[in-house]
């Protein structure tokens, strides 16, 4: 009887931690196929932008791009193809160094109707 005990202990203590959801790297976020893919996305932002490759980071924007800069003045608004044309423009290719990193503590993702 104390073998099974044991055993059926053993057993259940195996199938407890196979069943704990396993989680990105350095993050408390769930290993996902899609998480992961967000993750990714968020990584190969970082490089272009580090690296310097307008083609890279335009293939991660979207064409309906729009960024207001947090203002009310529209004069500082950005869309896709204003922020093509800065990325291929001899001003940004004179920035000789730029640097971005990510925090990402937590990653919620909803289906849109």
């Amino acid at each position: 009887m104390k073998k099974l005990t044991i055993t059926t202990t053993i057993l259940m203590m195996f199938f407890i931690i196979s069943c704990n959801p396993k989680f990105i790297k350095g993050t408390k976020i769930p290993q996902t196929k899609t998480n992961e893919a967000v993750i990714t996305v968020f990584e190969k932002y970082a490089l272009a932008i580090k690296e310097k490759k307008p083609e890279d980071l335009l293939k991660l924007v979207s064409k309906n791009y729009y960024d207001e800069n947090g203002t009310n003045d529209t004069n500082d608004d950005i869309d896709y193809k204003a922020l093509k044309k800065f990325l291929q423009s001899e001003e940004f290719k004179k920035i000789t160094k730029l640097n971005i990193y990510f925090i990402v503590k937590d990653l919620e993702i909803s289906k849109n109707k």
